[in-house]
């Protein structure tokens, strides 16, 4: 499916919300762990920081923009024999 979908042209295609860099989600990402640090031990905030910090250090996609699936949840995906057989609900496809 990947494969086939990257040789779509791409020329007219929308850029997917989902394909921004992760740093323009840092400022909210840090107010949310904020959001859920507490007493009662719930999320552990510093080891969610450091994850978060070890994910803005992955170098960025320097490829062209090729179509994706921007909505690769459990739901939407369909294994056959304990493998990836089908990717469903293209209702959130971009590029990215």
């Amino acid at each position: 499916m990947s494969a086939a979908l990257h040789r779509v042209d791409t020329s007219d295609g929308p850029v997917s919300y989902r394909a921004e860099p992760l740093s323009a989600r840092d400022a909210d990402t840090r107010a949310a762990i904020g959001a859920l640090d507490g007493p009662d031990g719930t999320v552990d905030a510093s080891a969610a920081v450091a994850a978060w910090e070890a994910s803005l250090r992955v170098p960025g996609w320097n490829g062209p923009r090729v179509w994706a699936h921007a909505d690769l949840q459990p739901g939407n995906l369909l294994l056959v024999g304990g493998r990836l057989g089908a990717v469903i609900d293209l209702g959130c496809p971009g590029l990215g």
